[in-house]
C-alpha cells in the first residue's frame, strides 16, 4: 500500500511565511514595549531613590527607617491618649 504524497503548495508556503513574518513582527512590537516599560521604571526608580536621599536615607534602609516611624507613632499616640481623661477615650466626635 503506497502512503500518499502531501503536497505542500506555493500558497501553503506563502501563508506560512507570511504568518511568521506577522508573529516576528508582533513581537518586536512586544519587545519595544517592554523596554520602554523598563526604561520608565528605572526612571521612576531613580527619582524615587532620590526623594528618599533628600530624607537623608538611604534607599537600602527605607523599609528599617519606615518600620521604626511606625513604632515611634505607635508610641507617641498611647503617650497622647494617657494624658486624655479615661472618661473622654474613644468619644467620636
Amino acid at each position: 500500500m503506497a502512503i500518499p504524497k502531501m503536497e505542500v503548495t506555493r500558497f501553503d508556503v506563502t501563508a506560512k511565511i507570511n504568518s511568521l513574518k506577522t508573529a516576528i513582527e508582533k513581537g518586536k512590537e512586544e519587545r519595544v514595549k517592554a523596554q520602554t516599560n523598563k526604561e520608565t521604571y528605572e526612571e521612576q526608580l531613580r527619582k524615587n531613590d532620590e526623594e528618599i536621599r533628600a530624607l537623608h536615607v538611604e534607599p537600602a534602609e527605607i523599609e528599617t527607617v519606615l518600620a521604626e516611624l511606625g513604632t515611634e507613632i505607635e508610641k507617641d499616640l498611647a503617650e497622647v491618649e494617657t494624658l486624655i481623661p479615661e472618661q473622654y477615650r474613644g468619644v467620636m466626635v
